[in-house]
């Protein structure tokens, strides 16, 4: 239970992020089911998407809503300003190659100052591969968000 609420807090932090997977499964009911990891739009709200995690051999899922007023983009897959998000159908994933050892624990850990890996432990990605920050936006280890629009001195 202990390492379930790590990964949930982990998530929780994330807003500026981009996105590895991008398919879109409704169940019946209209309720969205995770079926792979990643981010995927909310077909109902440009706000909002939802981040799907297969920790352990159990997929979780949790709501995301974008910050201060942005909306989520299914072409580029970050939040964004209004002006320039795209709400609607997303592309084709575009596979990724993770980064050996880039996990040391639970976290994300910058492997530039732009790109970085978010681990749920030692050695377990929970997206494959590296994560870009939006254009303008920088990672910073020192930080408890990993893109941020300036290099800042946390």
């Amino acid at each position: 239970m202990k390492k379930l609420q790590e990964i949930k807090f982990t998530i929780a932090i994330v807003t500026f992020v981009h996105l590895i997977s991008s398919k879109t499964v409704l169940s019946q009911n209209g309720n969205f089911t995770c079926v792979t990891s990643g981010r995927f739009p909310n077909a109902e709200d440009c706000s909002k998407y939802y981040f799907c995690v297969l920790t352990s051999g159990t997929m979780y899922l949790q709501n995301m809503t974008c910050p201060n007023n942005l909306l989520f983009d299914s072409i580029s897959q970050y939040c964004t300003n209004p002006a320039n998000a795209t709400c609607g159908s997303t592309p084709t994933p575009i596979p990724t190659t993770p980064t050996p050892n880039s996990c040391v624990g639970p976290g994300f850990f910058c492997n530039s100052d732009t790109t970085y890996t978010y681990c749920a432990d030692v050695n377990v990605p929970i997206l494959p591969g590296n994560i870009n920050c939006p254009s303008g936006y920088f990672c910073n280890p020192k930080c408890s968000s990993p893109c941020l629009n300036q290099i800042a001195l946390c």
